[in-house]
């Protein structure tokens, strides 16, 4: 590791113990589940997010690996948690100043002082990191709560950047993108180059990018080129808001194999992805929920070709509605669902004579020949099938 990161890692011992504040069932749920969210107000979920992976021995092994598997690539991770390195040695209780200054309690932040593992300097940024871990009832100066909120200033301004990290192709670009973007050094601005993707080639912020770099390439040899853990998809939203049903042609739709159906297409359970579905399904809306099945070797009801439930990719959400309980409950889980189409690879939903597929707009009449008045038909496709994550390391 380059520049005394090795030396610096035996310096911080790291204890985080996350509480659990007030919850409805629904979010204690989800949060057992490491599915995060915010506050839910009136059924509406401002955002939900799935985290990363919190896997390593040491605090620049977790954050390298938490953006990793939040979606990043080895390069774009390493970018960042360079960076970090930079401000903080990515100790969650660093406070700005000479050596390696801490405090012990969110108490003690103050504007125009940076603190944490992005060293958050102005009032209105700090404020946000607070109230973040107070919705989620999380220790604020705990290294998974800081990268979480790290993740959701990311995703939800675009001025900090993330688009163009995305875009980067190496090392050298993604730390100067979280650097021009996100951090604004004082080398940076007097440079004007603030949110400016295009690299220094001379004066202080340039000095500053190969300053930085060199921390970025020691944590890319270090950690990279391992296997991206599993278990976090970002993004999963708990809006029980009615979807507008738009087509949306970034989903796949993926038939079962073609032909007459054949015992030999047949998955013998459901894949991983749809497990995954139905124990979400199970933790969130049990009871009125009764069940949720839907696994069978057959054809299609009323033809001869193989059914999604035959591969494994189609589950029965067992819930009336006939009962006023049980047709709330299953509007907010098609809902969800719908709201989370991209996420969770949905390619069809069906339920109480309605049908939607991302392939055609709205909330259409359902003809087939069972109403699904008694249950929710829910398929997801190949690349979802695929995923035992899908919905939130379940």
């Amino acid at each position: 590791m380059k520049k005394g990161i090795s030396f610096l890692i035996s310096l911080v011992i790291l204890v985080h113990t996350p509480m659990v504040a007030a919850l409805s069932e629904a979010q204690k749920k989800l949060y057992d589940s490491n599915v995060l969210f915010a506050d839910v107000i009136g059924g509406v979920g401002t955002e939900v997010c799935a985290n990363g992976v919190f896997e390593g021995s040491e605090n620049i092994e977790i954050a390298f690996n938490f953006f990793r598997s939040s979606g990043l690539t080895d390069e774009q991770a390493a970018g960042i948690v360079g960076n970090l390195y930079v401000e903080s040695g990515v100790i969650p209780n660093r406070k700005q100043g000479a050596g390696i200054q801490t405090i012990s309690s969110p108490d003690e932040i103050t504007p125009n002082t940076g603190y944490g593992i992005a060293q958050w300097t102005s009032g209105g940024r700090q404020q946000n990191w607070i109230n973040f871990a107070n919705d989620r009832g999380q220790d604020a100066l705990s290294l998974e709560l800081e990268l979480e909120f790290l993740l959701h200033e990311l995703n939800t301004d675009p001025s900090f950047g993330y688009e163009e990290l995305k875009q980067a192709q190496d090392v050298r670009q993604a730390t100067w993108i979280f650097l021009s973007f996100f951090e604004r050094p004082k080398t940076v601005v007097d440079a004007r180059k603030t949110a400016d993707p295009v690299q220094p080639t001379s004066g202080s912020a340039f000095e500053e990018l190969n300053d930085r770099q060199e921390y970025s390439d020691g944590v890319l040899t270090d950690y990279g080129g391992t296997a991206v853990p599993t278990g976090g998809s970002c993004s999963l939203n708990f809006n029980t808001i009615e979807p507008d049903y738009a087509a949306n042609d970034s989903i796949a739709i993926d038939n079962p194999p073609p032909g007459a159906h054949s015992d030999a297409n047949c998955t013998g359970t459901f894949t991983v992805g749809a497990e995954s579905l139905r124990q979400f399904v199970l933790d969130t809306w049990v009871p009125p929920v009764t069940s949720v099945g839907g696994y069978s070797c057959r054809a299609i009801v009323g033809g001869s070709q193989t059914s999604v439930h035959s591969v494994g990719r189609a589950i029965d959400i067992m819930v009336s509605a006939l009962d006023p309980e049980g047709l709330q409950t299953g509007d907010e889980i098609r809902n969800v669902l719908i709201n989370n189409a991209e996420v969770l690879g949905i390619q069809r939903v069906i339920w109480n004579r309605k049908t939607w597929a991302p392939n055609t707009d709205g909330w259409r009449d359902y003809t087939g020949e069972n109403p699904h008045t008694d249950h929710l038909h829910v398929e997801i496709n190949l690349e979802a099938s695929e995923n035992p994550n899908l919905a939130g390391g379940l």
